[in-house]
C-alpha cells in the first residue's frame, strides 16, 4: 500500500512531495501513478512535471520521460 493512498484528498503540493519521495526512493512506477491521477484531475502543473523529469532523469530513464511527455 502506498503512503499517498491514505490520505484523503492531498492536493497537488502534496502530490508533488510524494513524486519526489517515490523518486528519492527508485519507485518510479509510484511517482507515475500519482503523477496521472493528478493529470486526470487537471491538477497538471510546472511543479508536478518538474518532479517528475526529476525522478526519470534521476534513474536514467530519458526514454520513460520523453514517452510521458509526448502523450
Amino acid at each position: 500500500m502506498s503512503i499517498h493512498s491514505s490520505f484523503c484528498r492531498p492536493n497537488a503540493m502534496i502530490n508533488t512531495v510524494f513524486i519526489n519521495i517515490y523518486g528519492k526512493y527508485g519507485v518510479c512506477q509510484l511517482s507515475q501513478e500519482v503523477f496521472n491521477k493528478e493529470k486526470e484531475e487537471g491538477d497538471d502543473n510546472i511543479v508536478l512535471w518538474n518532479a517528475m523529469i526529476t525522478t526519470y532523469t534521476h534513474h536514467n530513464e530519458l526514454r520513460i520521460f520523453q514517452n510521458l511527455f509526448l502523450t
